[in-house]
């Protein structure tokens, strides 16, 4: 299995295991001190709680289990879960101990006691609730704090992504998860308050302690301690105990349904060329001519740090752009507007078909001043191309301080799955949140959306204490390199297929498609492959060749585990189904036309050869059976398959879309 587990996440004991815990219709996970997909019936209510420590960078101190007892009891019906812990990194140390304990007839409390064992500043401590995207629209009752009147306020969970809090200073949080059955939850130890997550790309509602127009960061002494909890009950009328509406129990098996409807197109796809300090070689040549990107990326700024980029990396840029007729993408990253013409200076005359703005300081986004001097230099040079403004933050900076829109020809703004948390299944659940970011940057802003870049690690802080760390050294992320992420840049495929244009990760570099020596060595040591390239680099392959192919609808009840992607193109409907677990499944694809003329697949089986060579094609069988109308296959675990039907699936009225 360590060979495996290399091959799936790129590192060993980087798949997480957790304990699930029934009492009554409720159930939950329970893994390193925090509770997950706390359910009734199967049907998820909170997405997780746990405790966070957030040093002056926002930067979160990983919590470190010493020790977990668990005690139940049968005739009480309850469970009682105590667990030590220590939270360090860098100046911050704070020990704590924690308390989970669930009762039969449907509350929970979750607690938490901790002492600093050191002077280290810190933004914020304290317990973290989050809610599902399936609860937006939901009737809110939030009972605030006494230091505040105490009063009830009344409202909604958000729809669109609500810039700011939307609730605030309270000490009760009821959610009406459906009619009459309220969801409820007391807070003790602080002052809370909510988040949109939406907004720097976590698929959550979040609920946290001290409220963040509060000064920050704060001293915490040695000696400090603090108190909080948060206890939970599902109140239930009991004429509905038998049968909530909207609560009936999920399913669980992977059922996956098809539709003739399409959704949208497959966007173009780029790749990031800043790391781009290795020597120019065959590999790289190679690895842009079959997966064709429609655009390479390059920034430009101002600021002296790692994002700069020399007049070397411009020549190597221009040599590419020169052999392979791939444009460009510049970004220019300035202070201030009067910056722009000495690093137009730098701008290469030849290849450049689109210009980014950003800004290197608060508020992040491009201004008008800066739009309206660049259009000047632009004109002035008789340089002619899309101009687009944005941000190398997140959507937050983008939509509190948004660019002026009537200037602009597109906007653009980064993602990265990790902002808050940087477990597996936060990866995949936040995968979702890049289609709610395109549709509402489209809308706001009327004009065709980028995503770019988007990456594993964060490569941009904008919320960093000090300005040197606003560029974080993190190290790459070994995920990236297995099964793993090839699936999950399917799936940021999958949901940010409603922009316009792309930029994944970097050609070369230890963020990049194309891996250093020394990683290649190290993975080939551990698994006995030659890596010379990763397996996400097929799913690239896989899908650059096909923008503006038809996306259509898909249903999916399970897409934590597997989830699936259809396209129409001149070739017929290929269906792409992909297991994020590390077991096979068996999934249920309902509305296919018929059986499948080829199923493909991509898998630790077939890593061998897929690693090393990108003319490699995902050509070994596929299981699957027909029955009654159904399609059935079992998905072997961290897989990627194919399928692909003859014809036209879409629905004759749709055939113009």
């Amino acid at each position: 299995m360590a060979e495996k587990e290399i091959l799936y996440y790129g590192a060993r004991e980087l798949a997480q295991k957790a304990k699930k815990f029934s009492f009554g219709p409720l159930e939950f996970s329970f893994r390193e001190g925090e509770i997950l997909y706390l359910s009734y019936q199967g049907v998820e209510l909170i997405r997780r709680i746990y405790f966070a420590v957030r040093g002056p960078n926002w930067e979160t101190a990983p919590n470190s289990i010493t020790s977990v007892n668990v005690t139940q009891d049968a005739q009480e019906k309850s469970l009682q879960i105590d667990f030590s812990a220590r939270s360090t990194e860098g100046n911050i140390d704070l020990e704590w101990r924690g308390r989970v304990l669930a009762e039969g007839r449907g509350t929970l409390s979750f607690s938490v006691l901790g002492t600093a064992k050191r002077d280290f500043l810190k933004n914020r401590i304290g317990i973290c609730v989050l809610l599902p995207l399936t609860l937006a629209g939901k009737r809110v009752r939030c009972q605030k704090h006494k230091q505040f009147g105490g009063y009830l306020e009344e409202g909604k969970l958000p729809e669109e992504i609500s810039p700011h809090q939307p609730f605030m200073d309270f000490s009760s949080f009821f959610v009406e998860v459906s009619p009459d059955t309220w969801l409820e939850m007391t807070f003790e130890g602080d002052v809370f308050e909510m988040e949109d997550q939406r907004n720097w790309g976590d698929a959550s509602f979040k609920i946290y302690s001290t409220p963040l127009r509060y000064p920050f960061p704060v001293l915490m002494k040695q000696g400090d301690t603090l108190f909080q909890e948060v206890r939970i009950a599902l109140r239930i009328p009991e004429r509905l105990t038998r049968d909530v509406e909207g609560l009936r129990h999920a399913e669980h098996a992977c059922r996956i349904s098809l539709s003739p409807i399409p959704v949208a197109r497959i966007p173009s796809i780029g790749l990031g060329m800043n790391d781009l300090s290795e020597t120019v070689n065959d590999e790289l040549w190679e690895t842009i001519e079959i997966l064709q990107p429609s655009h390479l990326r390059i920034e430009l700024d101002t600021m002296e740090n790692r994002y700069a980029v020399s007049t070397e990396k411009i020549e190597k840029a221009v040599k590419v752009w020169k052999r392979t007729k791939i444009p460009l993408w510049v970004l220019l990253n300035v202070s201030l507007p009067s910056e722009l013409p000495e690093l137009f200076d730098r701008v290469p005359e030849e290849g450049v078909s689109r210009i980014l703005l950003a800004l290197n300081e608060p508020p992040w986004c491009a201004s008008f001043e800066l739009v309206a001097k660049t259009r000047q230099e632009m004109e002035k040079r008789g340089r002619s191309c899309p101009l687009g403004g944005g941000t190398r933050g997140w959507f937050a900076e983008f939509h509190r301080n948004p660019p002026p829109f009537e200037a602009l020809d597109f906007v653009f703004f980064a993602f990265c799955p990790q902002v808050h948390a940087t477990d597996n299944e936060t990866l995949i659940e936040n995968l979702p949140t890049l289609e709610v970011l395109a549709n509402q940057a489209r809308r706001i802003s009327n004009l065709p959306v980028a995503i770019s870049p988007i990456t594993f690690r964060m490569r941009f802080n904008p919320n960093a204490y000090r300005r040197e760390e606003r560029i974080p050294e993190l190290p790459p992320d070994p995920r990236q390199w297995g099964l793993f992420g090839a699936l999950w840049t399917a799936g940021a495929l999958k949901y940010a297929a409603s922009s316009e244009s792309l930029t994944f990760y970097e050609l070369l570099g230890p963020h990049g498609i194309i891996i250093p020596e020394d990683i290649r060595k190290n993975l080939t040591q551990k698994t006995g492959l030659e890596f010379r390239f990763l397996p996400l680099a097929h799913v690239l392959k896989e899908f650059a060749p096909k923008e503006g192919a038809i996306v259509l609808a898909t249903k999916n009840t399970n897409p934590l585990v597997a989830d699936a992607l259809a396209i129409q193109d001149q070739d017929g409907l290929l269906v792409y189904i992909w297991n994020y677990s590390p077991q096979s499944q068996k999934v249920l694809i309902e509305g296919a036309p018929g059986e499948p003329r080829t199923g493909s697949i991509l898998s630790a089986e077939t890593l061998p050869r897929i690693v090393l060579s990108l003319r490699e094609t995902l050509d070994a069988r596929s299981d699957f059976s027909w029955r009654n109308g159904v399609l059935e296959l079992f998905v072997p675990s961290l897989s990627f398959v194919r399928l692909w039907w003859k014809g036209s699936f879409l629905a004759e009225k749709h055939l113009q879309v």
